[in-house]
């Protein structure tokens, strides 16, 4: 019952979480009724999502509000512009897996994204990262520090958003001795299923490579990234 009450009060996204009582139901119209006047309970709304408009720039709170919305279009999760993917271009000969020096978390979506270096990093640049960490002001498809700063002398992939997958890098065998194992999609590291689960134990029966994936992105649908297919010898008819 607690997931139909949810599905008919509730509205989930990215940076929120609403609840708006009913005219149906009986907790809403009998045991717990609005105590505001018909007429101003029927003109609340929920929170709209960002909607782009057509200068550039979102429209208003009162252009949108009382219009159905979704968070596909906020901000974290828009590719990044042209610029990002030259600078991404530009340092394609970094991003290699023994080029990672640590990783950095999103303030947003949480997901843990690599930091490379061609060179080991220097204490200036550790104390530096720590800081950024310690502040959580990393997003997704930001530079490590602004380009008006000065070169840092590490990079992170920018042309990426809040939706991005957890990049390969990140799942190196030389990294997982000090990096814990991530979801793939949703970058948690709880509810993560185990090599005897019946699902992933099949797809290591056809994959060299899974990726691992928590509970509640599979249940949502989603499938864990596999790459290696093995090809098994058929069977010899008799």
């Amino acid at each position: 019952h607690l997931i139909t009450f949810l599905a008919d009060h509730g509205k989930s996204s990215h940076y929120m979480f609403q609840l708006k009582k009913c005219n149906n139901c009986a907790y809403c119209t009998v045991i717990n009724p609005p105590r505001l006047p018909v007429a101003e309970f029927q003109s609340l709304h929920f929170l709209p999502d960002p909607v782009p408009g057509g200068d550039g720039h979102y429209q208003t709170f009162e252009e949108v509000y009382g219009q159905v919305t979704g968070d596909t279009y906020r901000p974290s999760a828009q590719v990044q512009d042209d610029p990002a993917t030259a600078n991404d271009r530009r340092n394609r000969d970094t991003f290699k897996t023994q080029k990672v020096r640590d990783v950095i978390v999103c303030g947003e979506c949480s997901k843990p994204r690599c930091v490379y270096s061609d060179k080991k990093l220097t204490r200036e640049q550790e104390e530096l990262l720590l800081r950024l960490k310690e502040d959580h002001v990393y997003t997704c498809g930001d530079p490590v520090v602004a380009e008006d700063v000065g070169d840092p002398g590490m990079v992170v992939r920018e042309a990426i958003n809040c939706t991005t997958e957890v990049e390969t890098s990140y799942f190196s065998t030389s990294l997982k001795h000090y990096l814990p194992p991530v979801c793939v999609h949703c970058g948690s590291v709880d509810s993560l299923l185990d090599d005897t689960d019946p699902y992933i134990s099949s797809l290591f029966e056809q994959y060299s490579i899974v990726r691992p994936i928590c509970q509640i992105c599979k249940n949502n649908g989603k499938d864990a990234r596999t790459w290696g297919k093995k090809f098994l010898p058929k069977k010899c008819r008799r």
